[in-house]
């Protein structure tokens, strides 16, 4: 809208999710008071941390000054949502809540183009699911928790939204698994899970057989977040972890070898103060890249890559690293 339609500001009523609008109308003036109004246009007009200045906005920026209005309500978990995944086509969304039974530990697929439930729910868990990640090219769906196992749902070949159980390893770790992540696409079928038993576990799944551990990384601490760059460099897989007391690590995988190195970062210096709860790599751009030899190298090579890192201290950090190897 132009400048004129735009409201003056924003706010979330009392017991609300959403923010609503604060604009001279009879709809506004509907949802919120006069003196509610007052308040948060007046608090708007006076702030100094509004946008464009030369910092990224905090949570109550953005709840004043930015608007998204609500479009759809998913309805089917009874407790707070756990974890949550889109597909890469962006048509199937997964969900799971808080579980206290096994009827809870389910997994629920949404439609976003008629925003309904794809029936019926996933069930191989039996506590709460900490992890959902769909692979590459959307045909598989993992699934981790905190009952010790991982878990692949394949797509239907006859309705491409269903999903259905194609392996779950128990006891996958020693410990409850709080993260997962697919390795890129052109590496295959790989993905790695991390837990609480201070280990970083990759897979491979076997086209008519059992999926095999190919490598395990031994941390210092419980791992609680773990991410791989979604392109593989000069044969070497990137992934990033990070553990329960801020500390974030960086590590090379080579192929076909599955070698490890891992590479200090100055960064720690600076690291969160609690426990990480989320890393993710910036996804790179298109151009400049192509998918060459077996494990699809870079044609280009940009100077750094960004990781986001999220933490139980309410903080969020993005760091740059170089990701040729040696020098990260």
């Amino acid at each position: 809208p132009i400048s004129g339609d735009m409201p003056d500001g924003a706010s979330i009523p009392v017991l609300g999710l959403s923010n609503k609008a604060i604009k001279d109308s009879d709809e506004s003036q509907a949802s919120v008071t006069e003196s509610d109004r007052g308040d948060v246009v007046s608090n708007f007009l006076k702030s100094d941390s509004n946008f464009g200045q030369d910092r990224p906005p905090l949570e109550a920026d953005l709840s004043r000054d930015t608007l998204w209005p609500e479009k759809e309500k998913l309805y089917g978990h009874g407790n707070e949502i756990s974890a949550i995944a889109v597909s890469n086509s962006k048509s199937v969304i997964a969900t799971a809540c808080k579980a206290s039974s096994v009827n809870q530990a389910v997994i629920r697929l949404f439609d976003t183009q008629e925003w309904r439930e794809i029936a019926p729910p996933l069930t191989v868990h039996s506590l709460t699911v900490t992890c959902l990640r769909f692979s590459n090219d959307d045909q598989y769906l993992l699934t981790v928790g905190r009952d010790r196992q991982w878990a692949v749902f394949e797509k239907n070949e006859m309705d491409t939204h269903l999903y259905q159980l194609r392996e779950f390893r128990p006891k996958a770790h020693s410990r409850m698994i709080l993260s997962a992540c697919w390795a890129p696409a052109p590496i295959g079928t790989d993905f790695a899970t991390a837990g609480r038993d201070k280990a970083i576990k990759f897979w491979r799944l076997q086209d008519g057989g059992e999926a095999v551990l190919t490598t395990t990384v031994t941390a210092t601490l419980p791992v609680t977040a773990v991410d791989i760059l979604p392109l593989a460099v000069e044969d070497t897989i990137i992934f990033a972890s990070g553990a329960e007391n801020g500390e974030i690590s960086v590590y090379n995988l080579q192929l076909p070898a599955y070698t490890i190195s891992s590479f200090p970062l100055s960064t720690n210096e600076q690291r969160p103060s609690k426990a990480i709860t989320q890393v993710a790599w910036r996804p790179p751009p298109a151009a400049g890249m192509t998918n060459r030899g077996k494990y699809g190298k870079r044609e280009e090579q940009h100077d750094d890559m960004q990781l986001a890192v999220a933490s139980e201290d309410n903080s969020l950090r993005v760091i740059s690293i170089d990701p040729k190897p040696g020098s990260i």
